[in-house]
């Protein structure tokens, strides 16, 4: 997305020109969905979840929002019909050292069938995460204290040893 894409769906959230708020991670991802593609969004925290629904209430079709475990709720929607695949993770910040090892284990089991899917995984810039079996295709922001974005991509099996 670019800048400018991004000030005008800042604009768009705060109509009347004062910054009272900021869109989250879902309401990026609508905003760059194209006809055909659809967006699930899984919230666990009792707050977001009603934000996010009434975000979304006047949105008739593309998108479905439930109150889950988004690991419980993926294996049931992939593969997708369009054969490829984007998974975006933002796990509150203070827990991911200890759950974003579990989390790509996880994702690579529910995955496995889906070698082309990235991994969109947000976390703070001072993390540097190198999952086993996962490739970091790229990354965006750095430095401590900076919103960070990693894409993944399952690592390519090698030859035969």
């Amino acid at each position: 997305m670019s800048a400018q894409l991004y000030v005008q769906l800042v604009r768009d959230f705060n109509p009347d020109g004062q910054l009272r708020q900021y869109p989250g991670s879902p309401a990026i991802a609508h905003f760059v969905l194209r006809d055909t593609d659809r967006l699930r969004a899984y919230e666990l925290h009792p707050t977001e979840i009603g934000l996010l629904r009434d975000h979304f209430a006047g949105v008739k079709r593309g998108v479905s929002i439930e109150e889950a475990d988004g690991f419980s709720g993926l294996p049931k929607v992939l593969p997708p019909p369009p054969r490829r695949g984007l998974v975006h993770i933002d796990p509150p910040y203070e827990i991911i050292p200890e759950v974003a090892p579990v989390l790509f284990e996880r994702l690579a089991a529910v995955l496995a069938s889906k070698p082309e899917a990235i991994v969109v995984f947000e976390h703070p810039g001072e993390l540097e995460l190198h999952p086993a079996g996962w490739t970091q295709l790229k990354r965006l922001g750095k430095g401590a204290r900076q919103p960070t974005v990693g894409f993944f991509r399952r690592a390519a099996a090698g030859p035969p040893t």
